[in-house]
């Protein structure tokens, strides 16, 4: 029997690609290696916290989720680690925030749209929309100058 440190270590994610925001994700690592070996997780070139297993799933995986993993195969007579690969969480559209405040003029600061002088003509609904690949959302808001 031949005794040998990790060869041929590989990490697959799945599903792969992009992932909705909520959506379970699993990372498998492998490696060839007698005796077995263990596993250490990565994201972006840090180590994670989590248990040395083979397999890790996100129940549901967040925005803060979203970057490259790799896992390091080792035991006792070596250690290699994996390739990349990205986790890219697209996340459900929320909804801007319509503000209306009574500050010097400057009408369009991203998202936001402030009145500089606050007149009756400016009555009227107003519209936020947000949009992604995902799909779209709006709110409403109308505002009454007396």
């Amino acid at each position: 029997m031949f005794l040998y440190g990790p060869k041929h270590t590989s990490v697959i994610s799945s599903p792969s690609g992009g992932v909705k925001e909520g959506s379970p994700v699993t990372l498998s690592c492998s490696s060839d290696a007698n005796p077995a070996a263990y596993y250490t997780w990565f994201k972006n070139n840090q180590p994670l916290l989590w248990k040395p297993i083979q397999r890790y799933t996100f129940t549901s995986v967040h925005s803060e989720d979203r970057g490259k993993y790799r896992c390091q195969a080792e035991n006792k007579y070596g250690r290699l680690r994996s390739n990349w690969v990205f986790i890219d969480v697209q996340c459900e559209l929320k909804i801007c925030t319509l503000h209306y405040n009574i500050t010097p003029p400057d009408t369009n600061q991203g998202q936001q749209l402030i009145f500089g002088h606050i007149i009756s003509s400016d009555s009227g609904k107003y519209l936020c929309e947000a949009k992604n690949e995902l799909g779209n959302k709006s709110i409403s808001i109308f505002i009454d100058v007396n």
